[in-house]
């Protein structure tokens, strides 16, 4: 398939999921877990809930970040970023901060003779500040596994797929940089109504696409990290107050 069909088929799959607005189809919780804040248990079923059942595109967590200055070192170790998945996903291109090796950007399995295990890569010599903030300030339980920034160079895309055979929110992202004309969408989600500086949890098992139809590279991370208690209060709190800002709780 030459790249014209394929940016076609992109274009295509935008237009079909802006005929649902983003939190159209979200679940509301059952009454139990209204006291997750009083019950400790409650909390980490409300959580697990929202991330597995609630069938939420994208949650924003109330997380301040130093956007600007994290922007700053990834445009400043430009040089390091590799391509990302092939030809299927023009402009998109990646490197790791946490994980097997700052080239190393996808999953372990995908290197089998690379070192089986994740640790922080010498991207963090050109990224201090970034490193500082996700070992001091990111909620974990020091289970980080992979923290990559993600670059969507102009007139790139990320072609419809979904990492998961399940909808579940599995991943989260931070905005870097989010220049009018990117758009990242989402199955019966719509855009997700991205600015700088936000931190979301991803539904990865839901299809989604990118197409950055900008001048401007759009530069992202992406966290994956085992659940902790750290998270708990931060998602479980997020969610409530998505349910008040839709008038669903």
């Amino acid at each position: 398939m030459v790249q014209e069909d394929r940016l076609a088929k992109v274009l295509d799959f935008i237009q079909e999921c802006k005929q649902h607005k983003h939190y159209a189809y979200i679940e509301s919780p059952p009454e139990a877990y209204s006291y997750w804040k009083e019950i400790r248990q409650t909390r980490q079923l409300y959580f697990k809930w929202i991330m597995k059942t609630s069938n939420c595109p994208s949650l924003r967590l109330s997380i301040d970040i130093p956007h600007r200055e994290i922007l700053a070192e990834a445009e400043n170790a430009n040089e390091y970023f590799v391509k990302h998945r092939g030809n299927n996903h023009p402009g998109w291109e990646s490197m790791t901060l946490h994980g097997q090796g700052i080239h190393y950007t996808d999953n372990i399995k995908q290197y089998p003779d690379a070192p089986q295990e994740y640790n922080w890569t010498e991207l963090t010599k050109y990224c201090p500040i970034t490193t500082e903030w996700f070992k001091d300030v990111w909620p974990n339980s020091g289970n980080m596994q992979r923290v990559r920034f993600m670059m969507l160079r102009p007139g790139g895309w990320i072609t419809p797929h979904q990492d998961l055979d399940r909808r579940e929110i599995s991943a989260f992202n931070i905005a870097l940089s989010n220049p009018e004309g990117c758009e990242f969408a989402m199955e019966d989600a719509n855009i997700i109504p991205w600015k700088p500086g936000d931190v979301r949890g991803i539904d990865v098992g839901r299809k989604h696409c990118v197409y950055n139809g900008s001048n401007q590279d759009r530069i992202h991370m992406i966290v994956h990290d085992n659940w902790s208690p750290n998270k708990y209060d931060l998602v479980c709190q997020a969610y409530d107050d998505l349910l008040i800002e839709n008038n669903t709780l």
